[in-house]
């Protein structure tokens, strides 16, 4: 195997590594996204340990990734200076279409791992404002003298009397 091939695998093999870890962490979220519908707090805290497990895998193969590329493109083509996988796939003659595929297939599963990650947000932007209005109407059921501050600054709701404090002497 030649230099080159090596090389070329290497790339390959780090596209392939972070296509994988991308999938992976596309069913953790859908994952996180079941277990907060089930509300199942010790399931979900799992997760989100396993996620931040799972970036920093995604970091370090990204990492991996570019080193590969640059260290592809100073070794045969000095003269591009900025090296990406258009790039790659342009200048390449052997596995053009593997590298294309994977490329895709990369793209495809960031954009589907960023949907989802949205999806997730939405629900617990969602589950937090309805948890909100949840707590503010039982204190407003459990203490009718219930006061608050509006988005205003200025209090609002309950009864405007002031309170006493009885003391013994």
């Amino acid at each position: 195997m030649s230099s080159d091939q090596r090389m070329t695998k290497h790339l390959v093999d780090s596209l392939l590594n972070l296509c994988s870890d991308y999938k992976e962490t596309k069913i953790l979220l859908d994952e996180q996204i079941r277990a907060i519908i089930n509300n199942d707090l010790s399931w979900l805290n799992g997760l989100i340990d396993q996620q931040t497990q799972k970036y920093q895998s995604i970091r370090q193969a990204e990492e991996e990734f570019k080193d590969h590329l640059v260290n592809f493109f100073q070794a045969y083509y000095p003269d591009i200076t900025h090296p990406s996988l258009t790039k790659l796939v342009e200048v390449l003659e052997e596995p053009t279409e593997e590298i294309d595929q994977l490329r895709g297939e990369l793209h495809e599963q960031i954009e589907k791992t960023e949907r989802i990650r949205l999806q997730l947000v939405d629900l617990l932007t969602f589950a937090s404002e309805h948890n909100s209005k949840t707590i503010s109407t039982l204190s407003e059921i459990t203490n009718r003298n219930f006061k608050s501050y509006g988005s205003n600054g200025e209090i609002s709701g309950g009864s405007n009397q002031s309170l006493g404090i009885n003391r013994k002497a």
